[in-house]
């Protein structure tokens, strides 16, 4: 980096070898800077600066100075004509205009042609083909606000291992696409997906790549659900399905929501049919029961082996776009087991017999918590969500709270403010403004459902 600019080595830049650079780089030291297209290729050694290598540093905005890439490579032929006829005739001794120093020598070179600028994709695609990353903006960029309504995780989201088995929605541009013949003899791809925050590999199993064959191709912004996978140190999406933003983002939020939630459904009675079946064959291995049965060699796992299974519950996060929509049970799920011997009219538990007292600390919680005012329904307008964690929880525990806080925050985006007072050294907070939430009873609940009492605090002020 260089004050506002960044100083990228033209090496690096695919077609572009030694002794092109060379060329350019001696005739600007003996010549100056070049002041066209048509100076630049009058002075350069046009046999090793050839056609392909102007095309190249015209595509990443090398020669910006004398026109934009659409205007250059429009004007390269004569160009490079009029370079060629002037290195010839300085080898035979012949005089130009351009040799005498004449004043008026620069005005004699053809002016590029009058064209639109490239697009942004397209000069992005590029950037991304001939220097290996997006440098002048992301793809991304100009849809991320949007595609946070559509995401449920972003690719830094999933390093995280409490989303093991986990089904998310992520958003990305397809940058590598690799196809494999599994022993089946059936066809399956692995592909990568990069959005604003890194890169993430997606598992497209034969079943689901049968069905999605066109959709994944370079270049292409898309909306992937599937299972999140780790291995180790690495991390992957298990793919159901895949979808072309700009398909998507005609239908709007709540049509994909719905989409995705009809999705959820069957891959809950999938996984429930491959669990009651003991499903390990034949299947496309995308995490739903039908196992690692099309998994080709090399990619950790053997055939036998069954891949992570989440079971549906009320307690697996369902995308902020269809939450409603997500089935609850009719009655409630034990989370305890009684003691062997245990009957309901067992004298082991007297009604009359007194509580245990609470220690003091827990007994000092309860207090407050019963004496803390209630807060609303709903959020008054222009309200403001503050968010406290406790200190005394521990330093990993504020940690883990806070990411499962960040996932709520983007399963429930909304108009209520949400400023997050972070714990720090001296015991002081230090106030951070995040996204707005959508601000209901639920949202408490959730909080606390994914947080767990005692190490966070909501107040709305």
């Amino acid at each position: 980096v260089e004050g506002d600019s960044i100083r990228f080595g033209l090496l690096a830049v695919k077609n572009v070898g030694d002794s092109a650079i060379e060329s350019i780089i001696r005739a600007r030291e003996t010549g100056g800077a070049f002041r066209s297209l048509t100076d630049f290729c009058s002075r350069v050694d046009v046999r090793l600066t050839n056609r392909k290598v102007l095309e190249s540093l015209a595509r990443v905005g090398a020669m910006a100075a004398f026109g934009h890439p659409a205007q250059i490579l429009l004007g390269l032929d004569d160009a490079l004509a009029a370079g060629q006829s002037a290195q010839r005739d300085r080898i035979s001794g012949q005089t130009s205009l351009f040799d005498m120093g004449s004043a008026e020598g620069p005005t004699l070179a053809r002016p590029l042609p009058v064209t639109p600028e490239t697009p942004v994709r397209e000069r992005l695609r590029w950037e991304k083909e001939l220097m290996g990353l997006y440098l002048s903006d992301h793809p991304m960029g100009s849809v991320a606000e949007q595609v946070g309504l559509y995401v449920t995780a972003y690719s830094s989201d999933l390093k995280d291992e409490s989303l093991d088995g986990q089904r998310v929605v992520m958003g990305g541009i397809v940058t590598g696409v690799r196809s494999i013949v599994t022993k089946t003899k059936s066809l399956m791809a692995v592909v990568t997906i990069e959005d604003l925050q890194g890169t993430v590999e997606v598992v497209v199993f034969p079943k689901t790549y049968e069905t999605t064959t066109g959709t994944w191709r370079e270049g292409a912004i898309l909306l992937v659900a599937g299972r999140v996978d780790h291995r180790g140190d690495d991390v992957q999406i298990l793919a159901d399905s895949a979808w072309d933003w700009y398909v998507i983002v005609e239908g709007g939020p709540e049509a994909f929501g719905r989409e995705v939630g009809a999705l959820d459904k069957r891959s809950s009675r999938r996984a429930a049919g491959g669990a009651g079946a003991g499903g390990l064959g034949g299947g496309n291995g995308n995490g739903t029961g039908n196992g690692y049965g099309n998994r080709p060699t090399g990619q950790g796992s053997a055939p036998h082996q069954q891949p992570r299974q989440q079971a549906a519950s009320p307690t697996t996060p369902p995308p902020a776009a269809v939450r409603v929509l997500v089935e609850r049970p009719t009655e409630p799920v034990a989370t305890y087991a009684e003691p062997p011997g245990f009957s309901a009219g067992s004298s082991q538990r007297d009604q009359n017999r007194e509580e245990p007292p609470l220690p003091e600390e827990a007994g000092s919680r309860a207090v407050e918590a019963a004496q803390a005012p209630s807060l609303p329904v709903e959020a008054p307008r222009d309200a403001v969500l503050h968010v406290h964690f406790a200190r005394a929880a521990g330093t990993d525990r504020v940690v883990s709270a806070m990411q499962a806080f960040k996932v709520v925050l983007r399963e429930r985006p909304g108009a209520t403010r949400v400023v997050v007072h972070v714990p720090a050294p001296g015991g002081d907070a230090l106030p951070m403004e995040l996204r707005g939430v959508a601000y209901d009873a639920d949202l408490v609940a959730e909080v606390r459902r994914r947080v767990g009492d005692g190490v966070v605090d909501l107040r709305l002020a």
